[in-house]
Protein backbone atom coordinates (compact mmCIF):
# COMPACT_ATOMS: atom_id res chain seq x y z
CA UNK A 1 0.00 0.00 0.00
CA UNK A 2 1.43 3.41 -0.90
CA UNK A 3 2.61 5.68 1.89
CA UNK A 4 0.12 8.43 1.05
CA UNK A 5 -2.83 6.04 1.43
CA UNK A 6 -1.54 4.89 4.82
CA UNK A 7 -0.99 8.49 5.99
CA UNK A 8 -4.46 9.57 4.83
CA UNK A 9 -6.03 6.49 6.48
CA UNK A 10 -4.18 7.13 9.75
CA UNK A 11 -5.11 10.82 9.69
CA UNK A 12 -8.77 9.93 9.04
CA UNK A 13 -8.83 7.51 11.98
CA UNK A 14 -7.24 10.11 14.28
CA UNK A 15 -9.79 12.75 13.25
CA UNK A 16 -12.69 10.28 13.69
CA UNK A 17 -11.43 9.21 17.13
CA UNK A 18 -11.02 12.84 18.18
CA UNK A 19 -14.56 13.65 17.07
CA UNK A 20 -15.95 10.65 18.96
CA UNK A 21 -14.11 11.60 22.15
CA UNK A 22 -15.23 15.24 21.82
CA UNK A 23 -18.86 14.20 21.28
CA UNK A 24 -18.71 11.84 24.27
CA UNK A 25 -17.26 14.54 26.53
CA UNK A 26 -19.82 17.11 25.38
CA UNK A 27 -22.61 14.63 26.11
CA UNK A 28 -21.20 13.87 29.56
CA UNK A 29 -20.79 17.57 30.43
CA UNK A 30 -24.35 18.31 29.27
CA UNK A 31 -25.71 15.40 31.30
CA UNK A 32 -23.82 16.55 34.40
CA UNK A 33 -25.21 20.06 34.02
CA UNK A 34 -28.77 18.80 33.64
CA UNK A 35 -28.39 16.57 36.72
CA UNK A 36 -26.93 19.48 38.66
CA UNK A 37 -29.85 21.74 37.70
CA UNK A 38 -32.33 19.02 38.64
CA UNK A 39 -30.62 18.52 41.99
CA UNK A 40 -30.77 22.27 42.67
CA UNK A 41 -34.47 22.31 41.83
CA UNK A 42 -35.15 19.34 44.12
CA UNK A 43 -33.15 20.97 46.91
CA UNK A 44 -35.14 24.20 46.50
CA UNK A 45 -38.40 22.26 46.86
CA UNK A 46 -37.03 20.40 49.86
CA UNK A 47 -35.90 23.66 51.51
CA UNK A 48 -39.31 25.19 50.86
CA UNK A 49 -40.96 22.18 52.51
CA UNK A 50 -38.56 22.18 55.48
CA UNK A 51 -38.94 25.93 56.01
CA UNK A 52 -42.72 25.91 55.79
CA UNK A 53 -44.09 22.62 57.07
CA UNK A 54 -42.29 21.68 60.35
CA UNK A 55 -42.88 25.03 62.12
CA UNK A 56 -46.59 24.91 61.28
CA UNK A 57 -46.84 21.27 62.36
CA UNK A 58 -45.01 22.01 65.61
CA UNK A 59 -47.44 24.86 66.31
CA UNK A 60 -50.45 22.60 65.67
CA UNK A 61 -48.97 19.83 67.85
CA UNK A 62 -48.36 22.37 70.63
CA UNK A 63 -52.06 23.25 70.38
CA UNK A 64 -52.99 19.59 70.89
CA UNK A 65 -53.24 18.16 67.35
CA UNK A 66 -51.79 14.74 66.71
CA UNK A 67 -48.45 14.85 64.84
CA UNK A 68 -49.77 12.57 62.09
CA UNK A 69 -52.89 14.66 61.44
CA UNK A 70 -50.98 17.93 61.67
CA UNK A 71 -48.28 16.81 59.23
CA UNK A 72 -50.79 15.37 56.79
CA UNK A 73 -52.85 18.58 56.80
CA UNK A 74 -49.93 21.00 56.54
CA UNK A 75 -48.17 18.89 53.90
CA UNK A 76 -51.36 18.83 51.84
CA UNK A 77 -51.56 22.63 52.06
CA UNK A 78 -47.89 22.91 50.98
CA UNK A 79 -48.44 20.59 48.02
CA UNK A 80 -51.36 22.75 46.86
CA UNK A 81 -49.66 26.10 47.45
CA UNK A 82 -46.11 25.48 46.22
CA UNK A 83 -46.18 24.55 42.52
CA UNK A 84 -43.29 22.53 41.17
CA UNK A 85 -41.67 22.93 37.76
CA UNK A 86 -43.02 20.94 34.82
CA UNK A 87 -42.11 17.27 34.97
CA UNK A 88 -41.45 17.27 38.71
CA UNK A 89 -43.57 15.90 41.50
CA UNK A 90 -43.61 15.71 45.27
CA UNK A 91 -44.77 12.84 47.45
CA UNK A 92 -45.33 13.06 51.18
CA UNK A 93 -45.87 9.91 53.19
CA UNK A 94 -46.91 10.32 56.80
CA UNK A 95 -45.89 7.52 59.13
CA UNK A 96 -48.87 6.21 61.02
CA UNK A 97 -51.15 7.03 58.11
CA UNK A 98 -51.92 5.05 54.96
CA UNK A 99 -52.15 8.20 52.86
CA UNK A 100 -49.43 9.21 50.43
CA UNK A 101 -50.02 12.83 49.47
CA UNK A 102 -48.83 13.80 46.00
CA UNK A 103 -48.37 16.73 43.70
CA UNK A 104 -47.32 15.35 40.36
CA UNK A 105 -47.89 15.50 36.64
CA UNK A 106 -48.99 12.13 35.18
CA UNK A 107 -46.46 10.14 37.16
CA UNK A 108 -47.04 7.14 39.37
CA UNK A 109 -44.52 6.36 42.08
CA UNK A 110 -42.90 3.10 40.94
CA UNK A 111 -42.90 0.14 43.36
CA UNK A 112 -39.10 0.31 43.71
CA UNK A 113 -39.38 3.87 45.02
CA UNK A 114 -41.89 3.05 47.76
CA UNK A 115 -39.12 1.63 49.97
CA UNK A 116 -37.32 4.99 50.09
CA UNK A 117 -39.98 6.25 52.49
CA UNK A 118 -38.98 3.73 55.14
CA UNK A 119 -35.54 5.14 56.01
CA UNK A 120 -34.87 7.82 58.59
CA UNK A 121 -32.05 9.75 56.87
CA UNK A 122 -32.14 12.11 53.91
CA UNK A 123 -30.63 10.72 50.75
CA UNK A 124 -30.54 10.95 46.94
CA UNK A 125 -31.84 8.13 44.75
CA UNK A 126 -31.87 7.48 41.03
CA UNK A 127 -34.28 4.70 40.09
CA UNK A 128 -35.47 3.37 36.74
CA UNK A 129 -38.70 4.93 35.49
CA UNK A 130 -41.44 2.98 33.71
CA UNK A 131 -40.53 4.58 30.36
CA UNK A 132 -36.95 3.25 30.51
CA UNK A 133 -35.37 6.52 31.65
CA UNK A 134 -34.25 7.17 35.19
CA UNK A 135 -35.96 9.26 37.85
CA UNK A 136 -34.19 11.31 40.52
CA UNK A 137 -35.52 11.30 44.10
CA UNK A 138 -34.59 13.24 47.21
CA UNK A 139 -35.78 11.77 50.50
CA UNK A 140 -36.07 14.33 53.26
CA UNK A 141 -37.51 13.04 56.54
CA UNK A 142 -39.21 15.62 58.75
CA UNK A 143 -38.38 15.57 62.44
CA UNK A 144 -40.82 17.37 64.72
CA UNK A 145 -40.17 18.74 68.17
CA UNK A 146 -41.76 16.88 71.04
CA UNK A 147 -44.07 18.72 73.43
CA UNK A 148 -42.32 20.42 76.35
CA UNK A 149 -40.78 18.06 78.88
CA UNK A 150 -39.42 15.50 76.45
CA UNK A 151 -35.80 15.54 75.34
CA UNK A 152 -35.86 13.58 72.09
CA UNK A 153 -37.36 14.58 68.75
CA UNK A 154 -40.06 12.55 67.07
CA UNK A 155 -39.75 11.56 63.43
CA UNK A 156 -43.13 11.57 61.76
CA UNK A 157 -42.34 11.04 58.09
Amino acid sequence: MPLTVRVVGTYTMIVAATLLVSAGLALQFTRDQVVSQLNQSLLASQRSFQASVPPKVNALVAQGASPVDALAGVAKQWLLADPLPDGQGAYVQVRGSDAVLAQTVNFQLPPAARSIFQATKGSWFTLPAPNGASTRYLRSPVVLDRPAGSASPTQVG
